[in-house]
């Protein structure tokens, strides 16, 4: 009888990601240089690789947890350093895994582009606040971009995502919006290549 470890699926999950995610990046890097303005090495250094900083996030978001700091530190720190010898604290990630962003943003395209159009989809939108109502006049991240809105669960102030995905959960467009943006208006945009 085989013994099944309780993080197995785990693993299979981050291996097949991150050999998808690195087929990705062969193709799609090079194209990526070409475009880059001024120095080449934009990416501070770090002994993961772009592949590496993309898998985590998005295994993140599969597999799922309390937030991405809990899921770093007990998920993939306690049982995957075996597997990435070159895995850097949850501080060092979070300094460097901003450099994987435009990388992932091109990955997200592609993997909608790739998705089936079944003829069956679903489309909403939700908040994302991007701080309390009450520290609204001190904040200035988002300052010039973010909104105040007001959704089914109360005002907030930032951004709105709309989003369509088909009906066996595979994102098929995504749209990001300002928080006083009515959410309908997207909508034909978003699903003007969809039929069904």
């Amino acid at each position: 009888m085989i013994t099944i470890s309780p993080n197995q699926d785990n693993v299979t999950i981050q291996t097949e990601l991150y050999c998808e995610i690195n087929e990705f990046v062969k193709v799609f890097h090079p194209i990526f240089e070409k475009h880059l303005i001024g120095e080449r090495r934009q990416r501070p250094f770090c002994r993961l690789s772009v592949c590496e900083t993309m898998t985590i996030p998005v295994a993140y978001q599969i597999i799922g947890g309390l937030n991405f700091k809990s899921f770093y530190k007990d998920v993939i720190w306690q049982f995957h350093r075996d597997e990435s010898p070159s895995l850097v604290t949850y501080q060092r990630f979070a300094e460097v895994a901003p450099t994987a962003l435009i990388p992932l943003a091109l990955f997200l395209k592609f993997r909608m582009e790739m998705s089936d159009k079944t003829g069956v989809y679903v489309i909403d939108s939700t908040p994302l606040r991007v701080c309390m109502n009450q520290r609204i006049p001190r904040h200035k991240v988002f300052k010039d971009i973010a909104q105040r809105g007001e959704s089914s669960t109360g005002r907030f102030y930032g951004f709105w995502l709309h989003m369509v995905i088909n009906h066996v959960g595979r994102l098929m467009s995504v749209h990001i919006s300002a928080g006083n943006f009515d959410d309908r208006k997207p909508v034909l945009g978003m699903v003007k290549n969809l039929a069904g």
